[in-house]
């Protein structure tokens, strides 16, 4: 499995930076004032000072404060040639952790120009946390023009790939591109993809009150304008992002919803939306989910879905409440008036989750708490 492998590699990561640290001369730090307690945190203002505030972040079970005190705009790639040649020894990667009690603040500033590349890595472009098990804060990142993600790891977030923390009032601008390499390494799974605030947030963590703008270029799928896997605990966060080519305009003031059938979580290109208390979803992938074949009429705007198994059918027009079914092959159709109407966002056509899983046999329940929609077939 993909998360395997991370973190035996985020274990070896953090060995290799405890000894290698244990090593580097006192005028190594030199570029960061403070102590790295929260009274007295690293202050970082220079793209120098965040070269070498990443060098300490290589420490994944450090947990110290940091502090952006002004905004930066980068030169150059952010990796270990900003360091000295002399009295410095490179850890290698320069992708930063952040451990448990460990903080990122920053302050309401910006980092400019982002690009991370580093050519002693595997993955030769990050983004610009690999893994957050504390917090990040007030932080604003605006990566360079087009972007151009080609790590082997084939999970991406513009603040952070893997989210175990907490991430709050940070915002991405970017215009990325999900590079050939990184593709050509991704598994059939959906523990990997990418998103311009994080990758995956799991089960503990939370993303509040962070934007996102700009647009991602990724397979269909794996790619999302937020966060891409496990959106679990995000709320108050805006989507403004073009997700391969598709208008923005989702945008979210509470928790984002999710959809699991049967144990398994469901990706949509679009995600869903709530209207007058009813969830919505894309036509297409719930009824595929559901097994069933889907048929799109442009000429009256009509969706309909029929499951040869057991000859349950559906049919629905776009921006009409009333929705026909048929329970099996053998009954006559039977209509009924839907609370909203099949509706259209991001030429995607959204239909009311709850309506059309229950009339292909199934036990629809809504989680107020985790904003969840969990679906069992009978």
């Amino acid at each position: 499995m993909k998360s395997s492998r991370f973190f035996s590699r985020l274990a070896a990561l953090a060995v290799t930076a405890c000894l290698l640290l244990a090593a580097v001369p006192a005028q190594a730090a030199t570029g960061l004032a403070g102590s790295g307690t929260a009274a007295d945190p690293w202050l970082i203002d220079s793209e120098y000072a965040l070269t070498m505030a990443y060098q300490r972040m290589l420490e994944e079970g450090t947990a110290e404060h940091y502090r952006l005190t002004a905004d930066i705009t980068l030169t150059k790639p952010l990796d270990n040639s900003f360091l000295p040649t002399a009295n410095v020894i490179r850890v290698g990667a320069s992708q930063a952790m952040l451990a448990p009690g460990a903080v990122f603040d920053g302050g309401g500033h910006t980092i400019y120009n982002l690009a991370i590349n580093s050519t002693s890595n595997e993955g030769e472009g990050f983004s610009f946390f690999e893994y957050n098990a504390g917090t990040i804060k007030d932080l604003n990142l605006v990566y360079a023009d087009n972007y151009v993600y080609t790590g082997y790891d084939p999970m991406w977030g513009g603040i952070v790939d893997y989210n175990s923390g907490v991430v709050t009032n940070c915002s991405v601008t970017a215009n990325v591109t999900i590079g050939d390499r990184t593709i050509d390494n991704m598994e059939d799974s959906f523990t990997q993809g990418f998103g311009l605030i994080a990758g995956v947030s799991y089960t503990g963590s939370s993303i509040t009150n962070c934007t996102a703008k700009g647009s991602i270029n990724g397979p269909a799928g794996y790619t999302a304008g937020l966060v891409f896997g496990d959106w679990v605990g995000i709320s108050g966060c805006v989507d403004q992002v073009w997700v391969n080519g598709n208008v923005p305009g989702y945008a979210t003031t509470g928790s984002v919803i999710t959809v699991v059938l049967n144990g398994e979580w469901l990706t949509f290109d679009q995600p869903p939306i709530a209207v007058d208390g009813r969830t919505l979803v894309p036509v297409r992938a719930i009824f595929e989910a559901l097994g069933a074949e889907v048929i799109w009429d442009p000429s009256d705007q009509s969706v309909f879905a029929y499951r040869e198994s057991d000859g349950r059918a559906v049919l629905l027009y776009l921006d009409d409440t009333v929705m026909a079914y048929r329970l099996d092959s053998d009954s006559e159709p039977v209509a009924i008036e839907l609370d909203v109407p099949p509706m259209a966002i991001n030429n995607r056509t959204l239909v009311p989750i709850r309506a059309v899983a229950e009339s292909f046999d199934c036990d629809v329940e809504w989680d107020q708490t985790s904003q969840q929609v969990v679906i069992t077939t009978h």
